[in-house]
């Protein structure tokens, strides 16, 4: 079943996750909620020696995060709005860094496919479009993507810690051929980027690392804040719901 991990020397690794994570809709004209958001990940991860002075950070993991506006430091939203999410995903993390004596330092770039459960409990005086794009969006199970950009610092042999900032696109519902399309699009130009910033981590030990973090965030997030107009850019398309979270991370190797 792991067989497509054991090309590498991968580890179990459990992490914990507490966030703060903020609501979006482009067409919404009141205050969504945020929440406070608890996340565990379960997965493999390598961090292995790159060249003489660097690491290199591969994992993939299970996630499931709940998130709820009533936990500190959430909030309810204009007239009282408050706001629930349950999510289930998996994804990849991967960065280049450096070598610190015992600990490493190592800026990453995450993506994740998830199933999004978001709950509104609607407040007063909202408008009608605005309590329809409360129940266009939650209710059932819908799909999502996220990317994450954020460091990671290796303090023990078997204990990191990290930082991040995610951005999740949920869609109220899925249009495949536009999406499908999107999704190429996007994946494509991640990994254009991503081969090119490795060529120059190849040789370059301390811009190549900052490099790879730059153009490949960069691109990622470039594409999530055109997805909150249109859900499948550049193909249009309806306005989502977006998530931007601040995550703090502690994980744990066995």
């Amino acid at each position: 079943m792991w067989s497509f991990l054991t090309e590498g020397d991968f580890d179990p690794v459990l992490e914990g996750s507490y966030g703060y994570g903020i609501f979006s809709h482009n067409l919404y004209t009141a205050d969504l909620p945020a929440n406070a958001t608890i996340s565990l990940k379960l997965g493999f991860r390598e961090v292995k020696n790159y060249k003489s002075w660097g690491k290199k950070l591969d994992e993939r993991f299970l996630i499931g995060t709940y998130g709820k506006s009533s936990i500190p430091p959430g909030k309810e939203g204009s007239g009282g709005t408050a706001g629930e999410w349950w999510r289930v995903g998996t994804g990849q993390r991967s960065g280049y860094g450096w070598e610190l004596g015992n600990q490493a330092l190592i800026p990453y770039h995450q993506y994740s496919f998830e199933i999004t459960e978001p709950t509104f409990t609607p407040g007063a005086g909202l408008t009608p479009g605005d309590s329809a794009i409360l129940l266009r969006t939650a209710g059932d199970w819908r799909l999502g993507m996220s990317t994450e950009g954020g460091v990671d610092v290796e303090l023990f042999s078997s204990i990191a810690a990290s930082a991040g900032y995610e951005m999740s696109v949920i869609y109220p519902r899925v249009v495949f051929p536009k999406w499908i399309g999107s999704y190429l699009i996007a994946s494509s130009s991640i990994i254009l980027v991503s081969n090119f910033a490795e060529e120059i981590v190849k040789t370059s030990p301390f811009f190549g690392p900052i490099l790879y973090f730059i153009l490949k965030n960069g691109v990622a997030y470039a594409f999530f804040y055109a997805f909150r107009g249109d859900m499948n850019w550049p193909f249009p398309s309806e306005t989502p719901m977006m998530v931007q979270t601040l995550k703090l991370n502690v994980s744990i190797r066995f």
